[in-house]
């Protein structure tokens, strides 16, 4: 819920009970809960895929390489897009 007020004929302000920033809701009180909900909700999906995948009969071997995979492509995106210092650029960076 937001309400705006008119300060100028090009200047609105408005308040805001949270915003999402580079990725990251901000809460006018400043509680993580919203962002914690929201990364429990992705590892959520990708435990489900890995379920509905065992439920089709693929083989433990396989669901470890793709449950490392999901586990990777979270881990370099985390790096581009997360505020790493020093991207990573080679897979030794990796371990």
């Amino acid at each position: 819920m937001y309400t705006c007020q008119q300060l100028t004929a090009s200047a609105l302000i408005c308040d805001v009970s949270s915003m999402k920033i580079l990725g990251v809701t901000v809460q006018e009180d400043l509680s993580p809960s919203s962002k914690v909900e929201e990364i429990l909700g992705g590892c959520s999906s990708s435990l489900n895929v890995l379920r509905v995948l065992r439920a089709h009969g693929m083989p433990e071997t396989v669901l470890h390489v793709v449950a490392a995979v999901i586990t990777v492509a979270r881990m370099l995106y985390a790096a581009r897009h997360g505020g790493a210092s020093q991207p990573l650029t080679t897979r030794s960076d990796l371990r």
